[in-house]
């Protein structure tokens, strides 16, 4: 073989292992979801993103934190970690006002995401939290919808488009199917823990959060029974219910419980289509004594690729 030859097939080589599953050339970004890399120099800084990234999880039956992180500070840390999943990179700045947050996605590898922070300090940075940790999560969602796409169920997503008019892409463990009327229940029938997604329709889209809720417990209390009479599901009135985004739109995040058992867990609702009649889904997830944060975003992460944009107050 000449050395031309040669070249050309080392090139071809390094060219195959430096593209990752959707072609591009970039690698694939190291880590988990929701891990970061926090590069700062001032100890209360540090202490202060530490804070903000590891908060808990809203809408959980224990504390879990959104983000599990790990520090960087000397050159060859930084050059080895350039391939992070998730970089944050927090600049003192004294004079600074507004604490400024500029982010990039994919720079040099995927999925990747970059967040340059200038502020004044702690309390200045702390202002900036919310939309943070919105903007890790909308990432994190992004990429698993992203991730969803090579590992599809087909099948209920046909019947979702069926009987809903909805394109979604629905995650393949999620293999049994229970139907009623304009009502459908996808889940994975773990026998420990269940990952699951309602989808249903409601005469009207409700103006208000309390009034969803009224209307998730009606359905859910006709269609999803327990083991013996009296049992079915609603949500848990001595938990907060809280509303609030995810990816653009709105999410209705609190927990279940099981009338008459003790079975409960998270769930997340959102309006995938609004008029009459409106189009709603849910992600839920039974796992008692586990954690629970990776399944919900999975879920979540299916629910955004319906991209509905119904509104509630």
């Amino acid at each position: 073989m000449t050395l031309r030859a040669v070249i050309a097939v080392l090139t071809l080589l390094i060219m195959a292992s430096a593209c990752n599953s959707d072609g591009t050339m970039k690698p694939s970004s190291g880590g988990q979801p929701y891990e970061v890399v926090v590069r700062v120099e001032d100890a209360a800084l540090r202490k202060t993103a530490d804070s903000i990234l590891t908060a808990p999880v809203e809408a959980m039956p224990q504390d879990e934190p959104l983000c599990k992180v790990s520090h960087t500070a000397t050159a060859e840390s930084d050059r080895l970690t350039r391939y992070a999943r998730c970089i944050i990179n927090i600049t003192k700045d004294r004079k600074a006002g507004k604490t400024r947050v500029r982010f990039a996605r994919d720079v040099y590898a995927r999925p990747q995401l970059i967040v340059n922070i200038t502020t004044a300090d702690a309390e200045a940075l702390k202002a900036a939290a919310g939309p943070l940790r919105r903007l890790i999560d909308d990432f994190e969602l992004q990429a698993g919808a992203t991730a969803l796409t090579r590992s599809r169920n087909t099948v209920a997503g046909k019947t979702v488009k069926q009987m809903f008019g909805i394109n979604m892409i629905i995650p393949e463990e999620l293999t049994a199917m229970k139907r009623g009327k304009d009502f459908l229940w996808m889940a994975d029938n773990g026998s420990e823990m269940m990952s699951s997604i309602c989808i249903y329709t409601l005469p009207e889209k409700p103006a208000t959060t309390r009034q969803l809720i009224a209307a998730r417990d009606s359905v859910m209390k006709r269609n999803i029974p327990g083991e013996t009479a009296g049992m079915y599901m609603t949500t848990e009135r001595q938990f907060p219910v809280t509303t609030g985004h995810m990816r653009g739109m709105t999410a209705v995040r609190g927990l279940w419980q099981m009338e008459g058992d003790a079975m409960g867990g998270p769930f997340t609702m959102t309006i995938l289509k609004g008029g009459s009649p409106a189009v709603v889904a849910e992600a839920f997830v039974y796992a008692p004594g586990k954690n629970k944060r990776d399944r919900m975003k999975r879920l979540e992460a299916a629910l955004t690729t319906a991209g509905g944009r119904g509104r509630i107050k």
